[in-house]
């Protein structure tokens, strides 16, 4: 599936559930991609595992962190 198709499928999915919630911080494109990829794939576990991890992509460089 096309990344920016998948990416407007995961903001339609999170806007339509409530629910979820994903910090400011890691609503850019590379994070939600990250986060849904890994809970789709269970690496993640949690939505609360999913962040942590996605926090320490960041440290790392892997996903921009540009929230300001």
């Amino acid at each position: 599936m096309p990344r920016k198709q998948e990416y407007a499928e995961t903001e339609a999915f999170l806007k339509g559930n409530a629910e979820v919630q994903i910090p400011p911080r890691f609503r850019q494109e590379k994070a939600v991609e990250y986060i849904i990829k890994g809970l789709k794939a269970r690496e993640f576990i949690t939505m609360e595992q999913a962040i942590f991890k996605c926090e320490e992509a960041m440290t790392r460089g892997e996903i921009r962190d540009d929230y300001i």
